[in-house]
């Protein structure tokens, strides 16, 4: 048997990896495509904010070293659902989590896709658009039912 690992080769490995990645977090429950649209906006903001950068006056040209940045902060936010599906797991709902982590993922696609309209927003007309800061939005929900959680559990 031959291996090819030629570009085509590359392109069948890439996309088999990426159909059993889909396939298995479909069978956790976890909505793949919300996942999958989540990472693909994560990709798309990050390039058209580098855009608005460049094209907005007065705004500071994009570097490395804020992109980096970026990146990170993006790849944190990951963390949000699979800490609020462990709370809700180790409280013996795994039901629950699994609702509850997709509905953490729905709402940064949705904060994602707000930024993207944002960055387009301000490609095209030169403008900034107000800013909504969806993903703190998140967190203190979040956070507000946790302490609601405890507070049931522990029965203040």
């Amino acid at each position: 048997m031959k291996i090819d690992i030629g570009i085509k080769g590359l392109l069948k490995s890439l996309l088999y990896f990426v159909a059993g990645a889909y396939a298995w977090i479909e069978n956790t429950g976890l909505s793949a495509y919300v996942l999958t649209s989540l990472a693909l906006f994560m990709a798309l903001d990050m390039v058209l904010g580098w855009i608005k950068a460049s094209v907005v006056v007065g705004l500071d040209n994009p570097s490395s070293k804020k992109a980096k940045k970026g990146i990170l902060v993006k790849s944190v936010i990951f963390v949000i659902p699979v800490v609020v599906g462990i709370i809700w797991g180790a409280l013996g709902d795994t039901n629950t989590a699994i609702k509850v982590v997709n509905v953490q993922l729905t709402g940064l696609l949705i904060a994602e896709g707000y930024s993207i309209i944002g960055n387009a927003y301000a490609i095209y007309t030169g403008e900034e658009l107000s800013e909504f800061d969806a993903i703190t939005f998140l967190f203190k929900k979040t956070g507000e039912k946790i302490r609601f959680l405890l507070d049931k559990i522990i029965g203040n």
